[in-house]
């Protein structure tokens, strides 16, 4: 019986491999690609690599692990796409782990919610390469620790090497993005300190968690590129001063509420719905209350009203008191953390211009593991049929909707290729190309950054102009 479950397991990870894989070969380049793809056929060794990492580390760029990857896998498709199905597989399991999840339902039930991010957030994530290789594997990261960290939280003995692993994964999330740092250092103080609240013991493994989240920071940090932060003209900037901080902090929070919560309506929607389902559960008349709250500020974040901060309030509030009144035991630990980890992952963000909604996409998972707790209370276990159906008509219907605009969208990449080759050859300085269809659902789709990739004897040396597909003639 468990070498049938192991087999079944093994095939559903198997298609869903299979899936990932030609979602992301149907991801065409765009935005800062096209430089990547160029950099990526200066380098042939790993010496070069180390060069050109340890260069933007030093100037521009402190993403060691992100500019490793997207480096690497430029001009590479194969290595490129091998790693984005990889890693966005393990970001799947690791997340399903994290939530408690042990049926095949719940874990396509996640990786659904995975993929249901504002149209804005989705394309910075996932068919932008550069986006996905600095946002996505830090989370993947940090939901393998939380994952590893469980043993300690359950009294049992935790081994040397998973320790080990645990401070080798936190010390390599932390060399990607600024506020997923941040936020990773907060977690580890948090943890160690209510391992020891709650076990009366300090925890090997949540040590080992916060060594490498301080180790990984101050590397990342290290970097001379942060000291421009006060300076016009940088990339990012800080505001001087307490009140230079908080004017933007208030230009941010409606920004930060955005992305996080209230352009979200998959996010908001399934959890008031998991909420519902919980007080319809227990019965309790108090707990329709905060259900009430919630589905008041979700008909208010749809139908974009005034106000959308008191309203995100009044949803995370209501929220908060269905975890920490309803939700018991590991359960509620567990969802209670989740969802102060999606306020810590945000704040930063506050003190730092601009910020996109690429930023909030480890709050969004943080959010949607809290709910993935709710449904469980709320007693979903994956194991009922009608659980089964909607979980993979779920799966389905992301997948699906992924085909049925990326696939135009490849075809639209195969003729630019082509028709770029063929005006070369000609050459040609000035090739029209057709825009791309669907091009909403792309970061900086039609862009002169082609030139990065193609030109003659120096970037520029070709322009790019693009117009309606139906305009287009070849």
């Amino acid at each position: 019986m468990l070498r049938r479950e192991k087999l079944r397991w093994g095939l559903l990870l198997a298609a869903m491999a299979a899936a990932l894989a030609v979602l992301f070969w149907l991801f065409p380049l765009t935005g800062d690609d096209w430089y990547r793809e160029g950099l990526g056929r200066t380098i042939h060794s790993l010496g070069d690599l180390a060069r050109e990492v340890v260069s933007r580390w030093k100037t521009t760029n402190p993403r060691i692990l992100g500019n490793i990857l997207a480096y690497l896998s430029g001009s590479r498709p194969v290595l490129r796409e091998a790693l984005r199905t990889g890693i966005t597989l393990c970001l799947m399991i690791f997340a399903a782990k994290a939530a408690g999840l042990r049926s095949k339902a719940g874990f396509l039930f996640l990786t659904a919610g995975c993929f249901a991010l504002p149209r804005e957030m989705f394309r910075q994530i996932y068919p932008w390469a550069a986006g996905f290789f600095n946002y996505v594997p830090p989370v993947a990261a940090l939901l393998a620790v939380f994952w590893l960290l469980e043993d300690g939280f359950e009294k049992k003995h935790e081994s040397p090497g998973r320790c080990a692993a645990v401070g080798l994964l936190a010390f390599s999330a932390q060399l990607f993005v600024e506020n997923d740092t941040i936020y990773a250092v907060c977690a580890g103080i948090f943890l160690l300190l209510w391992c020891r609240k709650a076990q009366k013991r300090w925890s090997p493994g949540a040590l080992c968690f916060l060594l490498g989240a301080i180790l990984g920071a101050a590397l990342l940090f290290a970097s001379p590129s942060y000291r421009t932060v006060t300076q016009a003209g940088s990339a990012y900037q800080m505001a001087g001063g307490l009140s230079g901080l908080c004017a933007t902090a208030r230009e941010n929070l409606p920004e930060i509420l955005r992305w996080m919560l209230t352009d979200c309506p998959v996010l908001y929607i399934g959890l008031t719905l998991a909420a519902l389902t919980l007080a319809l559960r227990t019965r309790k008349k108090t707990d329709f209350v905060p259900v009430a709250g919630m589905a008041a500020a979700a008909v208010w974040f749809a139908a974009k009203l005034p106000g959308q901060g008191a309203a995100a309030a009044v949803w995370l509030a209501a929220l908060g008191f269905l975890v920490l009144r309803r939700l018991d035991g590991v359960r509620r630990r567990w969802a209670a953390f989740f969802l102060l980890s999606a306020l810590t992952a945000a704040a930063p963000l506050a003190v730092v211009t601009p910020i996109g909604p690429r930023c909030l996409f480890l709050s969004y998972v943080f959010l949607l593991l809290t709910g993935m707790q709710l449904l469980q209370a709320a007693g979903w276990s994956g194991a009922a049929i009608w659980q089964k159906i909607a979980a993979g008509a779920a799966a389905l219907a992301a997948f699906a909707c992924c085909l049925y605009l990326f696939l135009p969208i490849h075809a639209a990449e195969q003729v630019r290729g082509e028709t770029v080759a063929a005006a070369m050859a000609e050459g040609r300085t000035q090739i029209v190309l057709p825009e791309f269809p669907h091009a909403e659902y792309l970061w900086d789709a039609d862009t002169q950054k082609l030139c990065r990739t193609y030109f003659y004897e120096t970037p520029g040396d070709i322009a790019f102009v693009f117009v309606p597909a139906e305009e287009w003639k070849p």
